[in-house]
């Protein structure tokens, strides 16, 4: 009988257990470049776990609302301008597409894979994290152009001297697990 319970007990101690993230508290924050400068902005999350095993992360997933999507370092009518370019077609096109997904598939010392859903389109990432407590961190880089993001890409458009877009984009996020 001893045995059993110091089974169960260990079975629980070692088990998957997804936390939902706070919504309130986790932040997404975008960085895209260009040849002339940068902008910056942030996206909300709708929905996210991560799936523990004990201390460590095995896997999770959140979804973006990319209807959020919007610039911080821009006000005013430059604000609205970029925000609105941004949601059409030339970019996230996100009437069509309201929601983004990260599904992370791996993890590795400090490292994870993830499929990145974008647009429909599906491609695997790979990134590096901190966890401290209930706190996740780290930079996740993508290219664009691999979810028919092309807009000023001059890896499709000749010419385009100073109105070049960088084809990579990088998301700083912290996760707070509940």
């Amino acid at each position: 009988m001893k045995f059993l319970i110091l089974v169960s007990i260990a079975a629980l101690s070692f088990s998957i257990s997804a936390a939902k993230i706070d919504l309130k508290k986790s932040t997404f924050e975008w960085t895209g470049t260009k040849i002339t400068g940068k902008h910056n902005g942030t996206i909300t999350a709708i929905s996210g776990t991560v799936d523990m095993k004990g201390d460590k992360i095995i896997g999770g997933e959140v979804v973006l609302n990319m209807k959020t999507i919007s610039t911080t370092d821009l006000s005013g009518k430059w604000k609205k301008k970029l925000d609105s370019h941004l949601k059409d077609g030339d970019f996230f096109q996100v009437k069509k597409y309201p929601k983004a997904m990260i599904k992370i598939t791996k993890v590795y010392g400090r490292t994870m894979m993830a499929d990145l859903t974008i647009k429909d389109q599906t491609h695997k990432v790979e990134f590096p994290y901190t966890k401290k407590g209930n706190m996740i961190t780290g930079k996740m880089t993508f290219d664009r152009t691999k979810y028919g993001i092309k807009y000023n890409s001059s890896n499709f458009f000749e010419k385009l001297g100073d109105k070049a877009i960088n084809n990579e984009v990088t998301v700083d996020y912290k996760l707070v697990v509940m």
